[in-house]
């Protein structure tokens, strides 16, 4: 291990190695939003799959990035350990496992219900996989299944000093494993009080001197900003568990409630959660509109002053459908109905699909929605066209692929660049 220091403010930290893999492991999942950015997932279901797997075949936890659905196996490793004796032959029993079709089913089971034991974990998740995507057909059929057919998943090994041995170790692996050092620091006669240095797996903004503010002065004591923008710091709140936390959110993305200034949406949500691990994004909302603070997503890093209006807007629900009923009720009667949605997504619904099962197995018309209204007090919906559904070029399910189960929702633009049903979503 270097011998290398930290020096902050005339307060020396040296470096440290962790007591066992466990004191690691607890430490980085303590700071995993600071690794992966807060649009990652850690999933942390180490007992759950020992049990289904046995120790010697369960990875340590995996990480799930929203931004672009991918997935990775986790292993936190020390320096110290063997890296042919452990390391290796871990990652490997993990695909044995994942070899099993039954064992598949188990671990995708697994995985839903750890999403759905926090709302705002599933609420996050749910925002980029669809409201009405079945979780565990997901995982088993979007994650692991992709995974067995690779024979190699994509893996993150973290660990605290890395060295030549595991380099050369992991080069016969295809993809080779993303290895990150995560170098920890014990202060001088402090050892409780840690530091971290590592490499984050996102892009950071980059630190820079603000540049001077400029005068500006007013045409009218009636001037108003210009629609979209917003002025800093924002009322926000959130409710958990029966109580309300009242706060601002500041343009630097810190936010401050009961007191005390928390430096991400997420740090103050875990704060607010008692210590739960959180999605600040969808945690917190705006006072004056009760959206989440995502919203603000883009003018917070920069990107833009307004609100974020997306281009991919999800203006379009696909519903699935046995033959008879498409041709009695969707063509016949130009409506659909019986549909759960989420009263909150109607305002967007501009068109409708249909997904026509098997022999068929293709989404293969589309309509303009007129109007949506609830059905027959069921908390359903009922969906009227403005006139007749119109035939496109059918988007196909390729073998093995995506077969919507229920609504599921996306862009009119992707619907129509689609080549299969696994470019929809």
């Amino acid at each position: 291990m270097a011998n290398d220091i930290i020096l902050l403010d005339g307060v020396k930290y040296a470096r440290y190695t962790p007591k066992s893999e466990a004191d690691f492991r607890k430490l980085l999942v303590d700071n995993i939003e600071e690794l992966f950015g807060n649009e990652a997932i850690y999933i942390d279901i180490e007992r759950n799959l020992e049990n289904e797997l046995g120790k010697a075949r369960r990875p340590d936890g995996f990480v799930f990035d929203l931004r672009d659905n991918s997935f990775y196996v986790v292993e936190f490793e020390l320096s110290g350990h063997s890296t042919y004796g452990h390391i290796d032959p871990q990652i490997n029993g993990f695909l044995q496992a994942v070899d099993n079709w039954n064992t598949r089913q188990k671990i995708a089971g697994i995985l839903k219900k750890y999403m759905e034991e926090d709302v705002i974990r599933l609420k996050a998740v749910r925002d980029h996989i669809g409201e009405t995507a079945e979780l565990y057909q997901y995982f088993l059929e979007k994650v692991l299944t992709p995974m067995h057919d690779s024979g190699q998943p994509n893996t993150f090994i973290i660990i605290d000093d890395c060295c030549e041995e595991l380099e050369i170790a992991m080069r016969h692996r295809t993809p080779k494993p993303k290895i990150i050092e995560v170098a920890i620091y014990a202060r001088e006669g402090a050892e409780a009080v840690k530091a971290l240095r590592f490499e984050p797996q996102y892009e950071t903004p980059k630190l820079s001197t603000p540049p001077k503010a400029q005068e500006v002065k007013p045409t009218s004591l009636h001037t108003e900003k210009p629609t979209g923008e917003i002025e800093f710091p924002v009322p926000v709140f959130a409710d958990y568990k029966g109580r309300h936390f009242d706060g601002k959110l500041f343009a630097d993305g810190s936010i401050e409630f009961n007191g005390k200034k928390y430096k991400s949406p997420s740090g103050a949500g875990k704060a607010a959660k008692g210590g739960k691990e959180t999605n600040g994004w969808a945690f917190w909302k705006i006072s004056s509109s009760s959206e989440t603070i995502d919203k603000l997503f883009y003018i917070i890093k920069g990107i833009s002053k307004k609100y974020h209006t997306h281009s991919d807007t999800l203006d379009t629900i696909i519903v699935p459908a046995h033959e008879d009923g498409f041709q009695e009720t969707f063509i016949g009667e130009n409506c659909w109905y019986k549909i759960r949605l989420n009263k909150k997504r109607i305002p967007d619904l501009k068109y409708i699909a249909v997904y026509r099962k098997t022999p068929v197995s293709s989404i293969t018309h589309f309509a303009e929605i007129d109007r949506i209204k609830e059905y027959e007090n069921t908390g359903k919906f009922i969906v009227y066209f403005k006139g007749k559904a119109k035939e496109i070029e059918p988007v196909k399910r390729l073998e093995g692929g995506f077969a919507p189960q229920g609504p599921v929702f996306t862009t009119r633009e992707k619907l129509f660049k689609a080549k299969s049903t696994d470019e929809v979503l």
